[in-house]
């Protein structure tokens, strides 16, 4: 992209230095009015600005940018966030906010790093670890690798009915076609109540497993 611009940066140049030097031909032969020549000097300085202002900093503002195909508006909340987290090194609060916003976005990797960094800055915390096992899982593909299951582990010893490990667990089971397992994940969750917010869409999907458990009998 900076070739074409600075293609086109020199051909642009090149007009306006032979416009520069037509108007001061016919300055010498008729005496042309010197504000043309002033204004021909202002085209050429701003749009060497122009094109310093878009090549020259092109960088500097892909950096401040989060990169994602995605709403614009969510980038916009990611770039904010990463913003605060900077400002806030020692804020494990701000760090969990910045991670469930790179989660949004399809960023699992960086997403985990930001759960990991508020971990060690708050100690131990099983929502923390379940958040970032969930971001591993997405990161790796949807695999429940070795790195994945020491997380969830770790959540589920600090809270056994930790509910982002514990459908994580189920929602894994599900796709392996392990409906039993997925259900007994979901009833944990139920029983302890520790996601009421999703009971009812936990339910049914319980209720969808037992009706594919029951087809394959």
């Amino acid at each position: 992209m900076f070739n074409g611009l600075t293609g086109l940066f020199a051909i642009v140049i090149a007009v306006i230095v032979f416009i520069f030097g037509w108007y001061g031909y016919r300055n010498s032969r008729q005496g042309l009015h010197r504000p043309v020549l002033a204004g021909v000097v202002i085209l050429l300085v701003a749009f060497s600005v122009g094109i310093y202002a878009y090549t020259g900093r092109f960088n500097e503002w892909q950096n401040a940018q989060v990169n994602v195909d995605t709403d614009p508006r969510l980038a916009a909340k990611i770039t904010l966030a990463r913003k605060v987290a900077a400002e806030q090194p020692n804020n494990p609060e701000s760090l969990r906010e910045l991670g469930e916003l790179y989660m949004q976005g399809g960023l699992f990797g960086e997403s985990a790093e930001s759960f990991d960094k508020a971990l060690q800055l708050s100690g131990p915390n099983a929502r923390l670890y379940g958040m970032k096992a969930r971001a591993l899982y997405y990161r790796d593909k949807r695999e429940l690798t070795l790195e994945v299951s020491k997380t969830i582990n770790q959540a589920l010893d600090l809270y056994p009915a930790e509910p982002l490990s514990r459908m994580l667990l189920a929602e894994h089971a599900y796709r392996q076609k392990d409906y039993k397992t997925a259900i007994r994940e979901w009833k944990v969750i139920i029983d302890f109540h520790s996601s009421p917010g999703h009971e009812l869409a936990i339910k049914k999907a319980i209720s969808n497993a037992e009706e594919k458990l029951a087809q394959n009998k």
